[in-house]
């Protein structure tokens, strides 16, 4: 009952999604989590709450197709929102572009999205400074963290 539960709970949040979407909740990849993660949460209150009439792996395994969704919903909408190639391949589709004047509007595009990630790390408080870049007291336990799952999953390199 749990695992159809949490099967018809995915349904109804991507239902509210495709209603919800191009409003400011769900426009930017952190609503888009935000979103998720209440959903999660919610669920996990649910299954609390229904867990005495079921074993607690069942209840595990409701959260677990939730957490299956959620990362598979973030990860195709990061990769909708627009990679090169999937940019390339949309504005070759309108018109013959000369290959330079394609490669100059990528770079822009590029260097657009590397300013916004910096602008986000500077307004959560994770890196500071002006010409010089530092880490914040935040930005050092946030990089220890990752460094932590980094050794955990055992990462040769990264790109």
């Amino acid at each position: 009952m749990l695992l159809g539960l949490a099967a018809v709970w995915c349904l109804g949040h991507l239902s509210m999604f495709v209603i919800m979407r191009g409003t400011p909740l769900v426009t930017s990849e952190r609503g888009i989590f935000r979103f998720h993660v209440a959903s999660f949460a919610a669920l996990a209150i649910l299954v609390a709450i229904f867990i005495a009439g079921a074993s607690i792996g069942t209840g595990v395994g409701a959260l677990s197709l939730h957490g299956i969704y959620s990362l598979s919903f973030l990860e195709l909408w990061s990769l909708s929102e627009g990679g090169f190639s999937v940019i390339a391949l949309l504005k070759l589709s309108l018109k013959p572009l000369p290959r330079a004047s394609l490669l100059a509007e990528l770079s822009t595009i590029g260097q657009r999205k590397k300013d916004d990630r910096l602008q986000k790390l500077l307004s959560s408080g994770l890196i500071s400074g002006g010409a010089t870049l530092t880490l914040t007291e935040r930005g050092r336990w946030v990089a220890k963290v990752v460094r932590l799952l980094r050794s955990i999953a055992n990462f040769k390199e990264v790109g």
